[in-house]
């Protein structure tokens, strides 16, 4: 998909563009960019050599849904740390 990137074409912008957006699994032949994305919940950062799923579920209420320990999730550039913060709204 990544080739279609520069493509002048109405069609191909738009595989393109649906691509980078919702493609969260698919990212092995994105090797130019590092894809950080949510919308999809991991009790952990999901971290690929591609990209990173960020959503641990923090609008959960803890002991209430199936989010074993939901929190905010940061990914600091260039460094690549980690950052979490449990809810401060929703406290065990």
């Amino acid at each position: 998909m990544w080739e279609l990137k520069d493509s002048q074409d109405k069609i191909d912008k738009e595989i393109f563009e649906r691509h980078i957006m919702w493609s969260r699994k698919s990212s092995i032949d994105i090797k130019e960019i590092f894809n950080v994305y949510g919308h999809t919940i991991y009790a952990e950062p999901n971290i690929t050599n591609y990209s990173m799923g960020i959503d641990l579920g923090c609008f959960h209420k803890k002991n209430i849904s199936k989010v074993p320990n939901p929190r905010l999730c940061a990914l600091e550039f260039p460094s690549m740390r980690i950052f979490t913060q449990e809810s401060l709204e929703n406290p065990k």
